[in-house]
């Protein structure tokens, strides 16, 4: 099959190369890996036939023998019937034309297969889709591909035939016409136009140009050699504004293909068509594929945080639609948002469980672009729905001064985004069509993607420890204001810590240090190494390591390699390395605030460090971070921050930068063996990469509209990567007790960040949100939590769990793949639970061990 070759500016660019550019790190036009326009691949020995089971009012298109795709030809929308059940999932749902509660527009949404979002000619967003835009005016083709079906819509409304006559016209142009014409067509001139005796101009009544009028004056100017140059010549001559004849006109194709037991949906980005007069913002697909109806029973799964549930048919009040891009926001483009705290999206995933069945949907290409966006019945219509969304360009708003007045100028982004929108849809049914059947296809399908292995099976559960070293202060001599480094941690009470963990009997350890080298906490851009000498220097980083070593820890030093600080580095400075906005000028994100609930313009802010950068900072950080002998490096936030650069020239996209972080993830994997990484955050893209993963969600985000939340997060990871949630006294949400027993439902692993210092050391510190961190205040509750966590889960410390469960309100139940179950009750009172009393705020540990 061919692969096209993209290109950007004058670099050809490749799949799946990636050019390391040093430029005296101004970033030009540089190699930044693109998904090349492709066929979609399809599986070995794929073989298509003629659906023999027949729809009603659908036409059968090819059937594989395990899935049938259809195709109503009057709406163009799509069913795929499943050969093994019977089942059939439907993009337009049926009774809709009978919602009582959707509007006429969403009707339309619900009829259509795609649907689009813009900025008009009047600069108002507006939203096309294929049933009103496209279908209703015959705008569209159809043709039979390789394993499935190819939809092309033009959507907008088509041409009037009135606007091919000039809405106003010389008196002297106008006689030549008719004159060319001839006698015969002058009495259709005679109401169609009106003189004005001033100007000499003729302005088009376009109230008597209809039926065989008009007709016989296109025709006349058609006679007169009337061209669309003459057209554009007469609206210019006589200042008539008419928009471009691509304004509001948009052309987007569809593919469906039988991928096995998978239905795939590829939007082609190559093939998006608009003008820049309106520009494309998002493309919508499949809005209402699968939607249940208010008769069915089920839920929405959208991936929020750990997962989340949202119930069909139970409506809300104040509740809004779900939206939430996945793997978080771009922090290079200023967009109107909450800051109200709430989880990310780490896996591109979503689906719907209807009855006895169910459909997951992977975003297998595009999906750093992607939103996942959901409804329940009574919000937009009757139905419940989820759908993934894709951005084609960014837009910010920049605000332009003038004296006391201002106005607000949206700009874009220069290039639509270079990749194709790719979804997978996977159906499941019986005992497999619910959240945990949907967790276990997705670990399946990563497995197969060889982005997942099985942990060995003699790995014990670890304790993760975050020790913060050093923070920069400031001070004052003579009155003038510097920095220095204040210590919280060193070296030598790191290990003094670590004695005391193992004398309480916590092993093995996974300690995280953050701030030990190249100015603290907020170090340079890492072009070199130099361990902090306040916290004991490069020997006493070594002898902490050794020790550690000696006694089964690992040792996992933290570094950053996307935040550039102002004066960290004269090599990369903001100016020259920084991520631009569409504004131009470099982005600079604030600390957030929660008690503000929004970001902190008073705290020092960071930039981002431009992405065509990020592949020669890599490369001298391995330099010099190879020569040290520690068995492990932490990415504090290769696998949590993703943001696209819009520098004028230079444009790299979020699905651009994806692909350079997930190759520096593989970069540092392959030059360091032996090294084991650990990933803040952990979005999907790193997963290939990642030993241990901290800060992994473990709540959902609390949305109105969501009603459980749900560890389908875990479920995918557990036996393949070790994962803790964040440092239990950094969050406490909670109290202990709660903690203990959520990570034991969860099957993850307890986490604490300390601080040799008293609390005291970061007071009046940008790091005074380190409020409770001395090592003393937690130790003893620790250990303790430790070995009742750990009792619970290190019988099933590396196996899959392939089950849980909501039994009822506070009691939870998770499932392993050697039949281990563990029934987790949070209320205050005892429950009976498949003939087991779990006690009050307890858990039972047991089952049928294989």
């Amino acid at each position: 099959m061919k692969k096209s070759v993209i290109f950007i500016g004058v670099a050809v660019i490749l799949l799946g190369s990636v050019a390391t550019v040093i430029w005296g790190f101004q970033p030009q036009k540089t190699a930044i890996p693109v998904t090349a326009a492709n066929e979609i691949m399809l599986g070995k020995g794929a073989s298509y036939s003629k659906p023999q089971a027949d729809l009603d009012g659908m036409t059968g298109i090819v059937t594989n023998g395990k899935l049938s795709l259809y195709m109503d030809e009057a709406t163009t929308g799509i069913a795929v019937r499943n050969e093994r059940t019977g089942y059939v999932w439907y993009s337009n749902p049926p009774g809709l034309e009978e919602d009582s509660q959707a509007t006429p527009a969403n009707k339309h949404a619900m009829r259509s297969p795609i649907a689009i979002s813009y900025i008009n000619t009047g600069k108002q967003p507006t939203k096309f889709t294929a049933s009103a835009d496209s279908v209703a005016h015959g705008n569209f083709s159809s043709e039979i591909i390789d394993g499935g079906l190819r939809v092309a819509y033009h959507l907008g409304k088509p041409t009037a035939k009135v606007d091919r006559i000039p809405q106003k016209i010389s008196q002297e142009r106008l006689d030549r016409i008719k004159e060319k014409a001839g006698q015969a067509y002058r009495r259709y001139f005679i109401n169609t136009f009106m003189l004005d005796p001033e100007t000499n101009v003729y302005a088009r009544i376009d109230t008597t140009l209809n039926g065989t009028v008009l007709n016989k004056v296109l025709d006349a100017f058609e006679l007169s050699g009337y061209t669309e140059e003459d057209l554009a010549k007469d609206n210019s001559d006589n200042h008539v504004d008419v928009p471009p004849v691509d304004a509001d006109r948009f052309t987007v194709a569809i593919e469906y293909v039988l991928d096995g037991e998978s239905l795939v949906v590829r939007v082609p980005g190559d093939q998006l068509e608009y003008s820049e007069t309106t520009p494309l913002l998002q493309v919508s697909v499949l809005e209402y594929f699968g939607a249940g109806g208010p008769e069915d029973e089920g839920y929405l799964f959208v991936p929020d945080g750990s997962g989340s549930l949202i119930y069909m048919n139970r409506p809300k009040s104040g509740a809004v639609p779900y939206s939430q891009p996945v793997y978080g926001e771009d922090l290079a483009v200023k967009e109107k948002r909450s800051y109200t705290v709430k989880e990310k999206i780490r896996m591109p995933v979503f689906g719907i469980r209807k009855n006895n069945e169910a459909a997951l949907a992977i975003i297998e290409s595009g999906e750093a672009v992607a939103r996942i966006r959901a409804a329940s019945s009574g919000i937009l219509s009757s139905f419940n729905n989820v759908y993934s969304e894709f951005k084609v360009l960014s837009q910010e708003n920049v605000r332009v001064e003038s004296g006391a007045k201002f106005r607000e100028i949206p700009v874009y982004q220069d290039e639509r985004t270079a990749s194709d929108f790719v979804v997978r849809y996977k159906f499941l049914s019986g005992d497999q069509a619910d959240y945990s059947g949907m967790a276990a296809e997705y670990r399946r399908y990563l497995v197969e993607q060889g982005n997942l292995a099985k942990k060995n099976a003699d790995e014990p559960r670890p304790f993760y420890l975050d020790l913060i070293g050093a923070i920069p202060t400031k001070k004052h001599f003579l009155g003038i204001p510097y920095e220095t480094m204040r210590p919280l941690t060193t070296f030598e009470q790191a290990q003094t810590i670590l004695e005391q963990l193992i004398e309480g009997g916590v092993t093995p350890i996974k300690l995280r240090y953050s701030g030990w080298f190249n100015g603290g906490i907020e170090h340079a851009l890492p072009s070199k190494v130099s361990p902090e000498k306040s916290l004991g220097g490069m020997k006493g980083l070594e002898k902490l390591n050794r020790y550690a070593e000696d006694h089964g820890i690992t040792l996992y030093p933290d570094v950053s390699l996307l935040r550039l600080y102002a004066q960290s580095s004269f090599t990369y400075s903001p100016a020259k390395a920084a991520v631009r906005n569409l504004n131009r000028t470099p982005s600079a994100v604030h600390p957030y605030n929660p008690a503000l609930g929004m970001r902190d313009r008073t705290e020092q802010a960071y930039h981002l460090l431009a992405p065509q950068v990020v592949p020669a900072v890599v490369d001298r950080f391995l330099a010099e971070y190879g020569k040290l002998p520690i068995s492990g490096l932490s990415l504090a936030d290769l696998g949590d921050i993703l943001y696209g650069d819009y520098r004028k020239g230079s444009q790299v996209d979020r699905t651009q930068t994806e692909r350079v972080v997930a190759d520096q993830a593989r970069k540092i994997k392959n030059a360091m063996t032996d090294t084991e990484l650990m990933v803040d955050g952990g979005h999907a893209y790193l997963f290939a990469y990642a030993d241990d993963i901290v800060n992994a969600p473990m709540s959902d985000s609390g949305c109105n509209i969501t009603d459980e939340d749900v560890p389908f997060y875990q479920m995918v990871l557990h036996g393949y990567i070790d994962y803790a949630g964040a440092p239990y006294n950094l969050v406490q949400t909670t109290d202990l007790r709660d903690y203990v027993l959520k990570n034991i439902e969860y099957g993850s692993n307890l986490h604490f960040a300390w601080i040799f210092g008293d609390n005291i050391l970061v007071k009046e510190t940008d790091y005074n949100g380190l409020f409770s961190v001395h090592y003393k205040t937690w130790l003893h509750e620790a250990v303790a939590a430790y070995h009742e966590a750990n009792a619970a889960l290190k019988p099933v410390a590396n196996l899959a769990m392939t089950k849980h469960e909501v039994v009822i309100h506070g009691v939870r139940k998770s499932e392993y793949e050697d039949g281990t179950t563990i029934i987790v009750n949070y209320n205050d009172y005892d429950v009976q639970v498949d003939g087991i009393t779990v006690q009050a705020r307890g858990y039972y540990a047991g089952g049928e061990r294989a």
